[in-house]
Order: structure tokens, then C-alpha cells, then sequence
């Protein structure tokens, strides 16, 4: 369930890659908490046809620049933390890091467009994921 966008954007630093990452939290039921944000109606359907919940909720979104080779933290959440490489062999690597400990550390080919899409388990019917695009 993992795909990437490719090359820099116009106008941004050479070897810099633009980016952006979504916290979400999905689930199958209406939260009580009715401040939650929902995802953009296009979001939620594109990630209704790969992923099995009803509710799509935009917890944080944060904006990132990657210079090639270095390592760069995006703090998601008090809980959920990024850490993207942009490697040599057009790779992306990602670390996530949930309640300090990792809990994925994979790499992705740059190649085609899709979005990032990377998550781990909730409890209560629910689970949380970050969508990684790039401009």
C-alpha cells in the first residue's frame, strides 16, 4: 500500500525534495469528539478504496523540505514522530515513531505518483496512518 511521488518542484532549492504528511485517525464509527477535522472529501475517497474505514479525520498536517542524504524529523504528534531520508539511489526512507519507540523503518522507490500511505494499529475499532505527498 505504498507509492511515491517523484522529482522537485520548480522554483525549490537543487536536490531539495517538497513534501507534505497528514496524521489521520480512521474508524469505522462517528467519534464523540465532534472538533475532529475530516479529511478533504477527495482524500477520504481515495483512501476508501484501499483501506477499510467509514471516518477519515485529519489530526495534523505538516509541510517539509528534504535536502538529499540528510535526515529530517517531522513532528506529527506528541506521539507520532517522522523521520524521512531522501537516499542517494532515489529512495526515501522512513521512520515512524510512535510513543518514542519505532515502529516501521522502511524504503520507498521514488518512482511512480501515488501518495505514501503508512500506519500501524489503534485500538477501539480505529487506527491512525500518515499520507506522505510531495509537490
Amino acid at each position: 500500500m505504498a507509492g511515491l511521488i517523484g522529482p522537485a518542484t520548480a522554483g525549490s532549492v537543487p536536490g531539495e525534495l517538497k513534501g507534505n504528511a497528514t496524521l489521520i485517525w480512521g474508524s469505522k464509527t462517528a467519534p464523540k469528539n465532534k472538533d475532529l477535522k475530516p479529511v478533504s472529501p477527495t482524500l477520504a475517497k481515495k483512501l476508501r478504496k484501499t483501506l477499510k474505514w467509514e471516518h477519515y479525520y485529519q489530526i495534523s498536517e505538516k509541510d517539509f523540505a528534504l535536502s538529499q542524504l540528510k535526515a529530517k524529523r517531522v513532528a506529527m504528534s506528541k506521539k507520532c514522530v517522522l523521520e524521512l531520508q531522501q537516499l542517494k539511489s532515489n529512495e526515501l526512507r522512513v521512520k515512524m515513531i510512535g510513543q518514542g519507540k519505532v515502529v516501521l523503518n522502511k524504503k520507498h522507490p521514488m518512482k511512480n505518483k501515488d501518495a505514501l500511505v503508512l500506519g500501524g494499529p489503534d485500538k477501539d475499532k480505529s487506527a491512525w496512518f500518515v499520507v506522505i505527498q510531495f509537490n
